[in-house]
C-alpha cells in the first residue's frame, strides 16, 4: 500500500527552525522489508529508488507531525518564512575604512541558492544571499 510523500526542507537558522514541505506526486512510498515504520521511497510505478543523497538540507517523509515537533512548517509553495533578520554587508579586507551597510527588516525568502539562505529587503527591493564569506545576520523576531 502507497502513502503520500512529502519533500521536507530544512531551515536552520540562528535561534530557530524551520521546514518547508511539498507533496510529491512522482514519488511511492512502500514498507521497508523487517522495519515496520520505516518507508522506501520508489519513483512512481517503478522499482527504482527515488534519489535522495542524504545531505542534510531535505528528506522524503510520509509523516509530517515528527517535523511539527522540531519547528514550525511551511508550504514550499509560499514565498517567503516568517522570520526577520538584520543582514550586513561583508566587505572585502582591502575596504578598509568603508562602513559595512546594514540592512533591517529582512525578510526570509523560501528560494534559496543552493545551500546559501536568501534574505529580501523590501525597501531597496534586494535580495540578500547569505553564503560563507558573505552577508551575515542576526534575528530580529521576538
Amino acid at each position: 500500500m502507497s502513502k503520500e510523500v512529502f519533500k521536507v526542507v530544512e531551515y536552520n537558522m540562528i535561534g530557530a527552525k524551520f521546514y518547508s514541505y511539498e507533496l510529491m506526486s512522482g514519488i511511492d512510498a512502500e514498507p521497508a522489508p523487517n522495519r515496520d515504520s520505516r518507508f522506501e521511497f520508489y519513483e512512481a510505478g517503478t522499482r527504482t529508488k527515488a534519489y535522495n543523497p542524504g545531505f542534510p538540507y531535505w528528506t522524503f517523509t510520509t509523516d509530517l507531525n515528527e517535523f511539527k515537533k522540531k519547528g514550525m512548517l511551511v508550504e514550499a509553495s509560499e514565498k517567503y518564512v516568517p522570520y526577520l533578520a538584520e543582514v550586513v554587508e561583508d566587505l572585502p579586507g582591502s575596504c578598509k575604512g568603508l562602513t559595512p551597510k546594514r540592512y533591517q527588516k529582512c525578510q526570509l525568502m523560501m528560494e534559496r541558492h543552493g545551500a546559501y539562505y536568501q534574505f529580501y529587503h523590501k525597501e531597496t527591493d534586494s535580495v540578500l544571499r547569505i553564503a560563507m564569506n558573505s552577508h551575515t545576520y542576526s534575528p530580529q523576531n521576538k
